[in-house]
């Protein structure tokens, strides 16, 4: 893969007036033709990720003032990817539900996280479509069926990504988390090049400031990306990125993100920290993947398991579908037939 030079651009370091001052209301034309080379650097990386095969982990916890830390969920991940489509698979070890009280329970009685109903869920994108199966867990209080799915359009991804525990619509170009250069304010933004390469930017507004942090060992080396409420020095939040190289193509083998609500260094109430990671241990980058993982029949599907298609609306709600030996049918017609009708 043909490298950006970005030493050309941030060098001499004497040339780069944006470096230095106060962020003026003027476009330094050089702050843009970097952050430019920047997009058209994070760009060429990601076509160079065509298709990948991946198992790794994800976990989330929570920790509310003078409390341990909560796991929230533990699950590992196995993921079929050929850009835009892929399949990911989470088997949850953990997985916890947040409950609320209706007044019915003391505080004693009261369960603030309970497990949650889903064993493990298969997540397919086909380009077109999102489909969803989940094994659920045996129920001692009623009789659950063994699994459920679902079927939406393309625009519900993020949603039932985020709902799995999974955040991101995307589960391998996850540097789109922390920083989007098109939207980045470059009137409020300052950036400071590194003698060896790569620079560090600042954008300063009223009430926070967000560092970042690019290196240049390939052109789109984003590192951390942290926030920081107006008079505090420590980051409300803040990612970190590691970087990994598979068959000529650079993708994020470790992520990182901590939120605190609070920071005690300013003398407010502590803060509750919100820690994800994503951390891959084996990633195979550019490999042929049968265009077959990226259909439901690649899934182990139990016959029976009824699936809601969002897409369409019957009665007020979404159709029925079932899960036949013909893939997926309408729960109506497999009644009408199977009472011979």
């Amino acid at each position: 893969m043909k490298h950006l030079p970005f030493k050309e651009i941030l060098t001499p370091i004497a040339v780069l007036a944006f470096a230095l001052g106060t962020p003026s209301l003027a476009q330094d034309p050089l702050l843009l033709e970097t952050i430019k080379r920047s997009k058209e650097a994070r760009d060429a990386n990601a076509s160079m990720l065509r298709t990948a095969v991946a198992t790794g982990k994800i976990k989330y916890s929570l920790q509310s003032p003078n409390q341990e830390p909560v796991q929230i969920l533990d699950a590992d991940i196995q993921v079929f990817y050929e850009a835009p489509k892929f399949r990911i698979h989470l088997a949850y070890e953990t997985w916890l539900k947040e409950q609320t009280n209706d007044g019915t329970k003391s505080a004693v009685e009261f369960k603030k996280w309970l497990p949650s109903s889903i064993s493990e869920q298969v997540i397919i994108y086909d380009g077109k479509h999102i489909t969803t199966v989940s094994k659920l867990r045996p129920s001692p209080t009623d009789a659950r069926p063994e699994s459920e799915g679902s079927v939406c359009f393309s625009f519900s991804k993020m949603g039932i990504m985020r709902g799995a525990g999974f955040p991101f619509e995307d589960p391998i170009t996850l540097w789109s988390q922390p920083l989007q250069l098109e939207n980045l304010d470059t009137k409020n933004t300052t950036l400071t090049p590194f003698t060896g390469g790569g620079y560090t930017g600042l954008l300063t507004k009223n009430t926070y400031r967000m560092k970042f942090f690019m290196f240049s060992d390939f052109g789109y080396d984003l590192r951390r990306v942290s926030s920081y409420r107006t008079g505090e020095s420590q980051p409300f939040r803040d990612y970190l990125l590691h970087w990994e190289e598979s068959n000529g193509a650079f993708y994020v083998q470790k992520f990182t993100n901590v939120v605190a609500t609070a920071n005690q260094n300013t003398g407010s109430t502590s803060p509750t920290l919100k820690r994800l990671s994503i951390e891959y241990s084996n990633f195979e980058a550019n490999v042929p993947i049968d265009p077959a993982a990226f259909t439901l029949e690649s899934v182990s599907v139990p016959a029976g398991t009824v699936f809601l298609d969002k897409r369409a609306n019957v009665g007020g709600g979404p159709k029925k579908l079932v899960y036949t030996d013909s893939g997926l049918q309408s729960l109506d017609e497999v009644d009408t037939k199977e009472n011979g009708l």
